[in-house]
């Protein structure tokens, strides 16, 4: 009769009950003498959140703000800024006019506890709280944060996260992080002493990263620049840290940061795209009296050695490669077909003018595009084509009367490819891959 009289809404009223009750092993149904607390619900992300970086991928500071955003799954949106041009609008927006810098939406009477802590001594001088234009976001207490230098950027954003997620990686002060910053700052006067220091201070917290298990700011902080000397040094100095001999906790801490996804996965760079800048740099900031002897020795052996790395690559197996990032690299392709084209037979490139391009005509265009749809089929279908499958997708070669220009612009392309700038690391080297396969 009670049931009848509530209708749709007689469960409703023993929802509470039933949420509540367990059973005994009996057809009884008895009430839990205890409730769970109820869970904090968890913050919200920054609100309209955009990062600011240089548009070449190059800039270690932006790569610090860019690696804590995309490792702890933050929602963002990203404006690239041209640092020989750079937009008057970002020059009005950031007083020191440099990268990175962040920018999101907050609401007066919401985020209290955020302004308060943005507008505290931790933030000073590198915050601006700017009214909104609109009419009606300011009605409604809205407004919007800038902020920039990359510790401050990454700061604010961790403010957001709850505290039991991974990324909560600003710790407070403890002699743990002290030793830490001493040990990446104070005693890098003799850099194979510091590098010892660092791989036994890593031994001594278990590591693979800094701070033990877990990836914290102190990686973060560091690998933009033990990701260039890793491999720039090599070739520029005859030095070597990733040596599992002699430094294996560095060795291990390596890995361990390219098993992140949102590290290795985007924002790092390779080995190739790296040593391409030590030419790139030697003749863009030379001097009066053009590049020096020293520099140039430098630029050629960097590009030895990426001629040496290209020739590692050819003949790779392209199935054994994760399809996310071949599918990547062809997407790459696929929306920037035209502009591809155009940069492999330019004859006055603005950057890395020392690749010679190819001769522009209409015979050797038609012979790059055909390149190009044989390596974006390479890159789709190596799963398919791979064994003696009668099904597969069978073999694809450009035709014969393109195959010497064809060869030549996807070397090309493959020494203008630039992680991650363009694309990632892993990416790249399927996209590499593919080219010298032609």
């Amino acid at each position: 009769m009670i049931r009848m009289l509530l209708g749709a809404h007689f469960w409703f009223l023993l929802l509470p009950l039933l949420l509540t009750s367990s059973y005994s092993g009996t057809n009884a149904l008895t009430i839990s003498p205890q409730k769970l607390p109820p869970s904090p619900p968890p913050p919200s992300p920054p609100r309209n959140l955009i990062l600011y970086r240089d548009n070449n991928g190059w800039c270690p500071f932006c790569e610090r703000t860019w690696t804590l955003l995309e490792q702890t799954k933050t929602p963002y949106t990203e404006k690239l800024i041209n640092l020989r041009s750079k937009p008057e609008y970002y020059l009005k927006l950031v007083p020191t006019t440099l990268v990175p810098a962040i920018q999101f939406d907050i609401s007066l009477r919401k985020d209290k506890k955020i302004i308060h802590e943005l507008e505290s001594e931790t933030f000073a001088n590198v915050t601006k709280i700017m009214k909104r234009r609109n009419p009606f976001a300011r009605l409604m207490g809205k407004r919007r944060v800038i902020i920039w230098e990359s510790v401050q950027t990454m700061m604010a954003i961790e403010k957001f996260l709850s505290p039991q997620h991974p990324g909560k990686v600003f710790m407070g002060d403890s002699p743990t992080k002290e030793k830490a910053d001493a040990l990446l700052s104070e005693r890098r006067k003799n850099f194979e002493d510091a590098l010892t220091a660092l791989d036994s201070f890593l031994d001594s917290t278990g590591g693979p990263f800094m701070l033990g298990t877990a990836w914290t700011a102190s990686d973060i902080n560091i690998i933009p620049t033990l990701e260039r000397l890793r491999y720039q040094l090599p070739v520029s100095q005859d030095f070597v840290i990733y040596d599992i001999g002699r430094w294996p906790k560095i060795a291990a801490w390596y890995d361990a940061m390219d098993g992140l996804e949102g590290y290795y996965g985007r924002t790092s760079g390779d080995e190739i795209s790296w040593l391409s800048t030590i030419p790139v740099f030697a003749r863009m900031f030379q001097g009066p009296d053009g590049v020096s002897k020293e520099s140039e020795e430098k630029a050629l052996r960097a590009e030895k050695r990426i001629k040496e790395l290209m020739e590692e690559l050819k003949g790779t197996d392209l199935s054994t490669m994760d399809e996310e990032y071949r599918y990547e690299a062809a997407s790459k392709i696929l929306n920037n077909r035209e502009a591809i084209v155009s940069d492999i037979v330019n004859a006055a490139p603005k950057s890395q003018d020392h690749i010679a391009r190819v001769e522009d005509s209409t015979d050797n265009r038609e012979a790059i595009e055909e390149m190009l749809e044989v390596v974006v089929f390479k890159l789709l279908m190596s799963d398919l084509s791979s064994g003696d499958d009668e099904e597969g997708g069978g073999e694809c070669n450009v035709s014969d009367i393109y195959a010497t220009i064809a060869r030549e612009g996807a070397e090309v392309m493959a020494q203008r490819i630039c992680a991650p700038r363009d694309m990632s690391a892993p990416a790249a080297k399927a996209l590499r891959s593919a080219l010298l396969s032609v």
